[in-house]
């Protein structure tokens, strides 16, 4: 499932008789900034991890990650604009051949 931060954060806001389908592998967050605590309190509300999707709209998906603190440390240790240049120049060699 997909959806943007805001959707997730009015989920937690639905009656307990509400819940997530098991079949559902992923629930993933994008499209904006997600403010602190949701994961906590997604995770804490329904029993599975939020995933937050960087990237989505420049590269179609660099990176998901769960841990705020974690996702924060990754964020600061890649070069956004050189990541996003290799993997445009991957894309391109394989898809050139």
């Amino acid at each position: 499932m997909l959806g943007v931060p805001y959707f997730y954060r009015k989920m937690l806001d639905v009656s307990n008789k509400y819940y997530l389908n098991n079949e559902l592998r992923y629930i993933i967050a994008s499209g904006g900034p997600m403010e602190e605590g949701l994961q906590r309190e997604f995770k804490k509300r329904f029993g599975r991890k939020l995933l937050q999707q960087y990237g989505s709209t420049e590269t179609g998906s660099l990176a998901l990650g769960y841990s705020e603190k974690e996702a924060e440390s990754a964020l600061k240790k890649v070069n956004r604009q050189e990541s996003v240049e290799n993997i445009i120049k991957e894309c391109l060699r394989v898809l050139m051949g």
